[in-house]
């Protein structure tokens, strides 16, 4: 287990914005820093259509696209924002972080299920590792 305490990490949330038209689908590269390893903790996403009282809100579906690292995404499957995409009241951590080697990429694919205009928030938290690449 890491010891996040140490000086050897570097928090971090790189946000990515979807502007959306009615069950329209957008698709956007997401790619980590060169020099670093990143460990993926979260995913945390909202909309525009979000409601204030909605506390599991389904406004959009999300596709993480491809093969990194050995890790294999939901290729073809777009999941619910309130099942893999934490609600917009909080996080939903994983249960053990995803390390991506210096300079991965990544492509994001979501779709509007709210047949109106909408922007998406999406913000991988996580930490850069300063040590050297193991």
């Amino acid at each position: 287990m890491r010891d996040y305490r140490s000086q050897n990490i570097l928090p971090v949330w790189i946000p990515q914005s979807f502007t959306l038209t009615a069950l329209a689908t957008v698709q956007q590269t997401v790619q980590f820093a060169a020099n670093y390893e990143f460990e993926l903790h979260s995913i945390w996403g909202q909309s525009s259509a979000d409601a204030d009282t909605d506390f599991m809100p389904g406004n959009f579906t999300l596709n993480i696209l491809g093969t990194v690292s050995g890790i294999s995404w939901t290729n073809n499957i777009f999941i619910n924002q309130r099942i893999m995409v934490s609600p917009s009241n909080g996080g939903n951590p994983f249960i053990r972080p995803i390390t991506f080697p210096p300079n991965s990429q990544i492509q994001l694919q979501v779709t509007d299920t709210t047949n109106g205009a909408n922007t998406v928030q999406i913000v991988f938290h996580g930490y850069y590792l300063l040590d050297p690449v193991r």
